[in-house]
């Protein structure tokens, strides 16, 4: 069989136009925070500072958030406990005020971003075992309260440096590509969605359950990428 002149270079170009525009609209898919976040870096709750840090001392209860943060003699919230997956390891990151090793040079802004968006301060792609497809359900108001609690963790530095997951996840899993596949794939952020068939009660119950605390993650089954459907997420009212 006799190929068109110039047929094996225009498929190429054609292949190279298809990777191209898929990866654009992954790119795009994945910082689309950039252009449909507010900046607000203030207590959007009006709270006073006390009462806010009360109130999001109360949300870490619920969201259990320190015992994922602490590795097993640690100092709370010093992180480095590990979470092995199928795809690795992942170790959990210092969420104490410190401003070397934690969170101690993050704004309301940053935290909300890493609840809401799943990135890091710096704009990294977070790994899923962070589960910000749960977080992502927070309030604002909420995301602040926990920032201004954390704020109050005494300042822990690590004592070795916690493993990146690019270093202890098998490849490519751990690579910005692959994080930023699966996130195209699976993740939206999004905001609760009351139920008005349901009471005020049933509401908040449901509000924590599916973003705060996180219940899914641990008690849904997941898919060969590690990933939960979005009934399992959310909830099916």
């Amino acid at each position: 069989m006799k190929f068109p002149t110039h047929f094996w270079r225009n498929l190429a170009i054609l292949w190279l136009a298809i990777v191209g525009l898929l990866g654009t609209a992954v790119l795009l898919d994945n910082h689309q925070d950039v252009w449909t976040s507010a900046i607000t870096t203030n207590n959007s709750s009006g709270l006073s500072d006390a009462a806010l840090v009360a109130k999001g001392q109360q949300l870490l209860i619920l969201g259990n958030c320190i015992a994922c943060h602490t590795d097993r003699g640690a100092e709370p919230g010093a992180g480095g406990r590990a979470f092995q997956t199928p795809f690795g390891k992942v170790y959990s990151s210092n969420i104490t005020s410190d401003s070397q090793h934690g969170i101690g040079h993050w704004n309301t802004q940053d935290f909300w971003r890493a609840l809401h968006h799943g990135k890091s301060k710096d704009g990294r792609l977070l790994t899923p075992v962070f589960p910000y497809q749960h977080t992502t359900l927070i309030t604002r108001e909420d995301s602040d309260a926990l920032l201004a609690a954390l704020k109050k963790l005494p300042a822990a530095a690590n004592a070795k440096p916690i493993p990146k997951p690019s270093e202890t996840l098998d490849w490519p899993y751990g690579t910005s590509v692959a994080i930023a596949v699966w996130r195209s794939l699976f993740f939206t952020p999004g905001t609760y969605v009351s139920d008005s068939r349901q009471s005020a009660e049933w509401n908040r119950g449901a509000y924590i359950a599916q973003g705060l605390a996180h219940c899914a993650a641990c008690h849904s089954e997941r898919n060969s990428w590690g990933a939960l459907t979005a009934n399992e997420i959310h909830g099916a009212h």
